[in-house]
């Protein structure tokens, strides 16, 4: 069910997105968040932290009530999602030749 309410965040902030005719890169910059975090979101991948998606949301120029609207989805999905154990991603750079470096079989 949270992958499912995932992708119903993405959908719809794609869909606000460009209605308010912004890019990605734009959205982007108004929440504070590197544009890949803006795809990930809106192609129903889960991201670290739910006040990312809220970040996002807020970022948007919308009514009160589809902010709360949207961010009852963004709080209901992680917490469906939060029994799920993630292998977690470094933003780091070179962070994957190094594990790939130490890795053992």
């Amino acid at each position: 069910m949270g992958a499912e309410r995932l992708q119903e965040i993405g959908r719809e902030l794609r869909r606000l997105r460009t209605a308010a005719e912004l890019r990605g890169v734009g959205l982007a910059a108004r929440a504070g968040v590197p544009q890949p975090t803006v795809s990930r979101v809106e192609t129903g991948r889960r991201v670290a932290d739910p006040e990312v998606g809220a970040r996002l949301v807020r970022a948007l120029d919308v009514g009160p009530a589809e902010v709360e609207r949207l961010l009852g989805l963004v709080r209901e999905a992680y917490a469906e999602t939060s029994r799920r154990v993630d292998a977690g991603v470094s933003f780091r750079g070179g962070s994957g030749v190094e594990l790939l470096a130490e890795a053992r079989l």
